[in-house]
């Protein structure tokens, strides 16, 4: 009978534990450049916004991996044919409020994962009311990416503007903020109701909620779609990916 007993809280506490392991999705603007034309240095890079899913896999509320799914970085133009699944992942920790970055590509010929080891660098503090120290690879991407201009954008640390505003969204109730990141603005919905609060931007991390939609410039720039528990099976990406992911954050 004992042992009956400890099979049984056993299974419960597996379930409860496999339970914790969430995947949220999103729908909202995706931003992207032609990687052949920066390839090519061409002078005017072609930039593209279009709507996309973001998605959030949770692992235990400690740990999350996001990635988007979109059909810019998945085009002719972006990805090599010889590769059927490319991802660029975003890895976040909760108990440290950081953040690293990594590249990983899925090649269906020889089934095997690869990676930008050295994407795998030190892990980013994530501190949207500190100047963010960056990285040598960090500044030069900024470098480049703003070099028709005459100087870099002077950072600011975001400004959060709570009301007493409450409306109910997609079945949740949710609370307002106003946010001013840099010369941007969004008009942020979150909820209490469920606490996963894994975002995409600095700026986000401070919400003491999930966010549930977001405005920008008066449109949709961000909305959820569901929160589900984990399946493998399911996912936008080749399971081995994710595998290889976590062996070496684990590591």
């Amino acid at each position: 009978m004992k042992k009956t007993y400890a099979i049984l809280i056993f299974l419960l506490a597996s379930t409860f534990l496999l339970a914790q392991n969430k995947h949220l999705t999103y729908i909202g603007d995706i931003y992207s450049i032609s990687l052949k034309q920066a390839t090519n240095k061409k002078s005017e890079t072609h930039y593209s916004v279009e709507k996309g899913y973001h998605h959030i896999l949770i692992f235990k509320d400690e740990k999350a991996i996001m990635f988007r799914q979109d059909s810019i970085s998945e085009s002719v133009d972006s990805v090599p044919k010889t590769l059927s699944d490319y991802k660029f992942l975003s890895l976040y920790d909760r108990k440290s409020g950081s953040v690293k970055y990594i590249s990983a590509r899925y090649n269906e010929k020889n089934d095997r994962v690869y990676s930008y080891e050295e994407e795998f660098r030190t892990w980013q503090k994530i501190t949207p009311d500190k100047k963010p120290d960056l990285t040598g690879t960090d500044e030069e991407w900024i470098k480049s990416l703003y070099q028709h201009f005459d100087s870099l954008p002077k950072w600011e640390a975001p400004i959060y503007q709570y009301s007493d505003s409450v409306k109910t969204i997609h079945g949740f109730s949710c609370k307002n903020v106003h946010v001013r990141n840099g010369k941007r603005e969004y008009n942020v919905w979150y909820t209490e109701e469920i606490n996963y609060n894994w975002c995409f931007d600095d700026y986000l991390f401070l919400i003491s909620g999930t966010v549930i939609y977001i405005e920008y410039e008066n449109k949709p720039y961000l909305e959820f779609v569901n929160i589900e528990d984990l399946d493998y099976d399911q996912l936008p990406l080749n399971i081995k990916i994710v595998k290889k992911v976590l062996r070496k954050w684990n590591k």
